[in-house]
């Protein structure tokens, strides 16, 4: 994923201006400490439910999610908030722990998260009918690159894992909200 992240910032501060936002770290507490998602809300009780549930785990996840402990739960509230028209979604968990494990500065994070999901487009994975065949074009896509960027990591896989199957798993967890219970 191609980003500066200074730009990115700047970006959205500038875009924020009307709110009285300075910086960048400003804009992400603004988003962050919000906490109006009324208790009973989807929003609020999927994003409750799947701070626990991620595929990549980290000590600082399991922290409590008031007075800002949990940064998971504070990069995907600020976003939710950000991004009201779309909000919480299923599955937006396991993006964003991935993303924290890697950068390790829950700011940061939030930003590359915000711009993956408008930028490169993966929130239409989340809005409407088309989230199904958008969220397989994309996991193609992913399965092509490591097939072609790192054929013994594939192999490995192949071996040990019965190919892909861990991508399937993330792509059924995305709907498994909307399946009758």
């Amino acid at each position: 994923i191609i980003c500066n992240l200074d730009h990115l910032k700047a970006k959205m501060v500038k875009e924020h201006k009307n709110l009285g936002i300075k910086n960048p770290k400003e804009l992400y507490h603004h988003y962050r400490n919000k906490r109006d998602f009324e208790a009973e809300s989807q929003v609020s009780r999927d994003l409750h439910r799947d701070i626990n549930r991620s595929f990549f785990k980290d000590k600082s996840f399991e922290k409590p999610i008031d007075n800002n402990e949990n940064p998971l739960f504070n990069v995907l509230n600020a976003y939710a908030h950000l991004a009201k028209e779309i909000g919480y979604k299923t599955n937006m968990h396991n993006i964003a722990s991935c993303l924290l494990i890697t950068i390790q500065s829950e700011e940061d994070c939030f930003y590359f998260f915000t711009h993956i999901m408008k930028i490169i487009g993966w929130r239409d994975c989340f809005i409407g009918m088309q989230a199904e065949s958008k969220t397989a074009k994309i996991l193609g896509k992913i399965e092509m690159v490591i097939e072609f960027a790192m054929p013994d990591i594939i192999q490995h896989i192949d071996d040990c894992l019965n190919g892909f199957m861990h991508f399937e798993n993330i792509y059924l967890s995305h709907f498994e909200g909307i399946f009758p219970k």
